[in-house]
């Protein structure tokens, strides 16, 4: 599914088929209960994703499409067209007068769907430590993650399933 563009929408009627699933094979226990057994109230879906410790669907496809954007960095000789293929621009765009979706390592509106994904999915790494100060060395080129040998270094040493972790764990301040 990383290979297409999922839209919000589509993720969260995916969400709702896990989460359906998730609740049967909680076999009745997906509530919180009072002390006498009654129940209390119903868990939410957040709340049903952390008992099982999964992501959900654009968590998960994010860092999917991110790990396949390392390999790629790890080795761009052997990922040059699709690289160009994602964030270049072909004759025909260009006879027809539309913009490159890379402007000195900006990935621009412009830019192909596939393209603008990742480079939501590269803005997600803004979520953890070493993602953001990855990102702000970027200073908006997010396309030079991939290109620079600095930065391309940095992000292809990331363990990006960091992402996914963060939903089920709660942080508790020193």
């Amino acid at each position: 599914m990383e290979a297409f563009v999922v839209s919000e929408r589509q993720c969260s009627l995916l969400d709702g088929a896990i989460v359906r699933t998730a609740r049967m094979a909680m076999h009745g226990r997906a509530v919180s209960r009072t002390a006498d057994g009654l129940v209390k109230r119903g868990m939410s879906n957040v709340e049903v994703f952390r008992f099982w410790k999964i992501a959900s669907c654009s968590t998960e496809l994010a860092v999917r499409r991110l790990r396949w954007l390392q390999n790629m960095a790890a080795y761009p000789e052997d990922n040059y067209q699709v690289l160009a293929a994602i964030f270049g621009q072909c004759r025909g765009e260009i006879a027809a007068g539309i913009g490159p979706g890379v402007s000195e390592g900006v990935i621009t509106s412009d830019a192909s769907p596939w393209a603008l994904q990742a480079k939501q999915d590269l803005l997600r790494l803004r979520e953890f430590d070493d993602g953001v100060s990855l990102v702000e060395d970027a200073d908006e080129k997010l396309f030079n993650v991939l290109k620079e040998p600095a930065l391309r270094d940095r992000f292809v040493q990331l363990d990006v399933s960091v992402l996914r972790a963060r939903k089920w764990t709660v942080g508790i301040a020193p």
